[in-house]
């Protein structure tokens, strides 16, 4: 099994750049933002920037789809699994990026902070 190593920062050429994709900012934004402050755990700083691909969405096919099951619909996708299971949604949400990919939408960063 090929395994490889991905980082959030360029530090060798042998590593991947990546970073998170999400449907909307609440994951990232908003809850893991508040849990830690109410933790008081630093954010880490891979946690500062991600794509959310709700904004790509809209940007690419004029439209605010009725949420993740409703973006699937649109595109001919039907969702799979229970919404609102984590796995499920991570899934789905794969499966909507590689559509959008398909229909040339350009992934970049769309939330900082």
């Amino acid at each position: 099994m090929k395994q490889f190593k991905f980082s959030f920062e360029i530090s060798s050429k042998s590593e991947k750049k990546c970073t998170f994709v999400t449907w909307s900012d609440w994951d990232l934004g908003t809850c893991l933002k508040y849990e830690c402050n109410r933790k008081g755990i630093k954010l880490p700083d891979m946690f500062t920037q991600w794509i959310d691909i709700r904004v790509l969405y809209k940007e690419h096919y004029f439209r605010k789809p009725k949420g993740l099951k409703g973006a699937l619909l649109e595109l001919g996708l039907e969702f799979e699994g229970n919404e609102h299971c984590g796995l499920h949604d991570a899934r789905n949400t794969a499966r909507l990026i590689g559509k959008m990919i398909k229909d040339g939408v350009l992934l970049k960063i769309t939330t900082k902070f």
